[in-house]
């Protein structure tokens, strides 16, 4: 009896172990103003994934068709219980290469027609049509080390802009190539993490090992 219900325990608690993962998922699904891209949604999805304390690889991806692409794209974070970004460090690793602006505070609106508030991250690509493009179906990976950095630490709200912000975000980008000929902006939340079939497996498991003792107990 006691055997058990020790394998449920244990199965669960390696489901727990097994869908902890150290990572940040969101997905640009909102429309701010202008254009709606076409395709389903997410448009864009960003995940933050911590290797270690302090040592952030982030992975941004375009879903979109390949003849819409991203000029613009806003993130926040939190180094050392502030706002300042400047001292981390951005490393490229693959993918349409970028303009990074790392601001003080949040203070980078991302230019007047995005209207998300404000941001101390900014990620720009060029709109030639040349290999640095961001279009549909590329992705770009990079990292970000220091300041103790978490995925958590990108977790978080722009501040409200009161000139150009309509609403806030944890993240926002612009995009351009809509059909016919449009633009427009849109604005990012956290989604859940979705539980890997392993973690399943693992819970069906835990059921199974935990079903008897609670059988006897509501049989008593």
């Amino acid at each position: 009896r006691r055997s058990s219900t020790l394998i449920g325990l244990a199965a669960l608690a390696a489901l727990f172990a097994g869908t902890a993962r150290a990572e940040l998922h969101i997905g640009l699904s909102s429309v701010i103003n202008g254009d709606t891209p076409t395709g389903s949604t997410p448009w864009l999805e960003a995940v933050f994934h911590t290797n270690t304390a302090g040592d952030v690889t982030l992975t941004m991806s375009n879903l979109m068709p390949a003849a819409e692409f991203t000029d613009d794209w806003m993130f926040n974070v939190l180094v050392n219980g502030g706002f300042d970004a400047t001292s981390l460090v951005a490393h490229y690793i693959s993918g349409p290469v970028y303009t990074l602006t790392q601001r003080s505070s949040q203070s980078d609106n991302g230019g007047s027609n995005m209207k998300a508030g404000l941001f101390n991250l900014h990620f720009a690509w060029t709109t030639a049509n040349n290999a640095n493009r961001f279009s549909g179906g590329r992705t770009v990976v990079m990292d970000f080390t220091g300041g103790g950095i978490t995925e958590d630490s990108f977790d978080l709200l722009s501040a409200v802009d009161t000139r150009h912000g309509f609403t806030t975000a944890v993240s926002a980008a612009h995009i351009q190539g809509i059909p016919p000929s449009g633009s427009g902006s849109v604005r990012g939340d956290v989604v859940p993490p979705v539980p890997e079939p392993g973690s399943i497996f693992l819970f069906l498991g835990a059921a199974a090992g935990l079903a008897p003792a609670i059988r006897r107990r509501f049989a008593r």
